[in-house]
């Protein structure tokens, strides 16, 4: 596989885990991003894969689905993996994780 289609690969992932929390979250492409402050076709084309995706989006989108940049990550970039996994157990809308960050020292 060479460089452009892991790019591609990586983009299908991330977008198939953003519809899947979304999908969980019970809301449609619309009310998501209007919520985030995201035009509706620009979210749409980060579902489908269409759109490479900047880390402000990434965040924006975390933050809509109340949860850390990680676990919007998981199971993205693996190879194994199209990215549709469940969102957090036992929530309706997915909840921001306890980050539990090391103690500052």
């Amino acid at each position: 596989m060479d460089n452009n289609d892991d790019i591609r690969a990586l983009r299908l992932q991330f977008g198939n885990r953003c519809r899947t929390l979304r999908h969980a979250a019970g809301v449609s492409q619309l009310e998501f991003a209007t919520l985030i402050g995201m035009d509706r076709s620009y979210y749409a084309s980060i579902e489908t894969g269409a759109r490479n995706v900047t880390l402000q989006s990434m965040a924006k989108i975390a933050d809509g689905f109340q949860v850390s940049l990680s676990h919007l990550l998981v199971g993205v970039g693996c190879a194994h993996d199209s990215g549709d996994l469940a969102p957090l157990p036992g929530a309706e809308m997915p909840v921001r994780q306890n980050d539990e960050a090391s103690p500052e020292i």
